[in-house]
């Protein structure tokens, strides 16, 4: 499910920060509030939202807080920064904190190491971007956090529209060589020509609807 929300989720107006999106979200975004549906048709029931995430932006475009919930988790993350350079966050479950990260900014991408507060690793992503600065691939490692273990280990390529707007994503399992493809349809754009309503395809497939809610700074 992290795959799923984060792909759409992502906008960045600041270019030291590539994300998913990027570029291709026109004006000055305050927050962006991504519900995703557990089916693809165009009324869709309250029984079947899977989730809800918001991003929450300042004024110079960088993500400084998201709050996600869903039956079963309630969570927020809060950025860090140093020297006006994202280098970590903390995410919190039901008010504690339960897990920290640390963001190694690198030539071409990033690294983020995701710990328990026993500083035992849980999570690693590494993020490559293109001259676009638009990410286009992120490996991420799970780890059992009791022995070190690998859990899994997959691999996404992202896909991006003429307009810049995410258009898809591959995930391959790198420990089972199977790949998953996922696509997106734009079904509706808002005012500023941002699509809002989108439905998922899953190996070609109609799988999930997200309905997008942006507020904008005046």
């Amino acid at each position: 499910m992290f795959l799923l929300y984060l792909s759409i989720f992502c906008a960045a107006q600041n270019k030291k920060y590539p994300e998913i999106i990027n570029s291709g979200y026109k004006g000055k975004i305050r927050s962006i509030t991504i519900k995703i549906y557990s089916d693809s048709i165009k009324d869709k029931s309250a029984d079947s939202l899977i989730s809800v995430k918001t991003r929450y932006y300042n004024e110079d475009g960088n993500a400084t807080k998201e709050s996600y919930q869903s039956d079963k988790n309630q969570q927020v993350t809060e950025y860090e920064f140093k020297n006006g350079l994202r280098t970590g966050y903390s995410l919190s479950r039901h008010g504690e904190v339960r897990l920290r990260a640390k963001i190694i900014q690198q030539k071409g991408g990033y690294i983020i190491n995701l710990y328990d507060l026993q500083n035992r690793q849980v999570s690693k992503d590494k993020y490559k971007y293109n001259e676009l600065l638009r990410i286009k691939s992120n490996e991420r490692m799970i780890y059992d956090n009791r022995n070190g273990q690998l859990k899994s280990h997959s691999f996404v390529g992202y896909y991006y529209s003429e307009e810049g707007f995410i258009s898809g994503y591959d995930v391959k399992d790198l420990l089972t060589a199977q790949t998953v493809t996922y696509r997106f349809q734009i079904s509706h754009k808002d005012d500023h020509k941002n699509p809002d309503k989108l439905i998922l395809l899953k190996n070609n497939r109609p799988f999930q609807s997200h309905s997008i809610d942006i507020e904008y700074y005046k």
